[in-house]
C-alpha cells in the first residue's frame, strides 16, 4: 500500500503540483498491477482436420544405436463434437530415440479427445487416447501428443505414451526436421 508524504513547499501552487503528481503516479501504479494476462481460449472438438508426415530431430535422444529421431504420422477428423472414427490414423515411431522402451511402432487404437486452441496464428490440438504397440504387448498403453503449427516456421510435436501401471514407455519434444503437420478448419 502507498503513503501519501506532504513534502514542505514554498507557495501554494507547488503543494497542487506535488500532490497532483502524487495521484498520478499511485494510478498508473494501480493499472500496470491490475493487468493480467489472458487465459487462452480451449475448445473442444468442433470441426477440424489434422493431417501430415513429420519428422522430429532431438540431439540428446541420440547416440551411436539410436538417431535420435521420431516420425508422426497424423489423419485425424473432427465433426461437431465428435472425432471421426474411421478412418484416422496416428502413429508415433519413436523407437530410434535412445531410452525409450518400445523397439516398435506405437499405433492409436481408440481417441478419446481432440482440443484446440489458437486457431488463428499457431493452430496447436491436443489428441488422447489409447493405442497398441506392434509386436508387443504394453498393456494399458496411453498416449497424450501435441501438435503446434507454426504456418511458415518449424511445426513442433510432443507426446508422451505410458503403459497401464503409468509407466513411460516413449516420449518426446522437438521441432520438425523435415515433414509438415497442417491442422484445419472444417466447413
Amino acid at each position: 500500500m502507498a503513503k501519501i508524504i506532504l513534502l514542505p513547499v514554498h507557495g501554494e501552487g507547488r503543494m497542487g503540483v506535488v500532490v497532483l503528481t502524487l495521484i498520478i503516479l499511485l494510478s498508473t501504479y494501480r493499472s500496470i498491477s491490475a493487468q493480467s494476462l489472458p487465459i487462452p481460449q480451449i475448445q473442444p472438438c468442433k470441426n477440424q482436420a489434422v493431417q501430415g508426415k513429420a519428422i522430429g530431430s532431438i540431439a540428446s535422444r541420440k547416440d551411436e544405436n539410436h538417431s535420435g529421431e521420431f516420425t508422426v504420422t497424423v489423419e485425424v477428423k473432427c465433426h461437431q463434437g465428435q472425432i471421426q472414427n474411421f478412418p484416422y490414423h496416428l502413429e508415433i515411431d519413436a523407437y530410434t530415440l535412445k531410452d525409450t522402451q518400445v523397439q516398435h511402432r506405437i499405433a492409436v487404437d481408440r481417441f478419446d479427445q481432440l482440443t484446440s486452441l489458437g486457431k488463428a496464428v499457431t493452430p496447436t490440438i491436443f489428441l488422447t487416447g489409447t493405442c497398441t504397440v506392434d509386436q508387443e504387448e504394453i498393456p494399458g498403453c496411453r498416449f497424450w501428443l501435441m501438435l503446434v503449427d507454426n504456418r511458415e516456421e518449424s511445426d513442433i510435436i510432443s507426446f508422451l505414451v505410458v503403459d497401464g501401471a503409468g509407466k513411460r514407455i516413449a516420449y518426446g519434444t522437438g521441432a520438425l526436421k523435415a515433414g509438415d503437420i497442417g491442422i484445419q478448419e472444417n466447413e
